[in-house]
């Protein structure tokens, strides 16, 4: 079993995952490394709240996704109708440190780009998400139906793991 694991400040859990565009990870299409070779971590919120898991609109524009359809989405301020994208979610090993895009204008050999995309999970299902405001503080919102996939543990001294398949 994989797992994530993090801290919480005791209102919000926030991760690092890829999003990866469903239409260029079919195993028919690309190989999946081919794929996941130029994705970039995106924070994401772990809602218990959220029924579906959804991306902002800045990485559904950064994605160059297309919408698949329009869905229902829940909200305070009762139910909207929003774009949603077919793509997948991919989770680091809690190991991983750095992107694959480094910030400080370091070229990565082949061997540690290799190394860093061995450390990338996808989550096989593709996910029909919606797209939501953009935030400042995430890009993706993680809701049950991935959560429910795997064991979350949120613990009161401030750290949590999340274990999956």
């Amino acid at each position: 079993m994989r797992y994530v694991q993090g801290n919480h400040d005791g209102r919000a859990a926030i991760i690092r995952v890829a999003v990866i565009d469903a239409a260029k990870y079919r195993k028919h299409q690309q190989p999946p490394k081919s794929v996941i070779r130029g994705v970039k971590p995106y924070n994401a919120l772990i809602d218990t709240g959220a029924s579906c898991t959804m991306i902002s609109s800045h990485v559904a524009r950064e994605l160059k996704l297309e919408p698949v359809t329009k869905k229902p989405f829940a909200s305070l301020g009762g139910t909207i109708w929003t774009m949603a994208y077919l793509f997948h979610v991919a989770f680091y090993d809690t190991s991983f440190k750095s992107s694959l895009h480094s910030d400080d204008g370091d070229q990565h050999t082949p061997e540690d780009q290799a190394m860093q995309l061995s450390k990338i999970h996808v989550y096989n299902q593709a996910i029909t998400g919606g797209e939501i405001a953009s935030e400042t503080s995430f890009d993706v919102l993680l809701g049950m139906d991935i959560i429910t996939t795997g064991r979350l543990v949120v613990d009161k001294d401030g750290t949590f793991s999340f274990a999956f398949e």
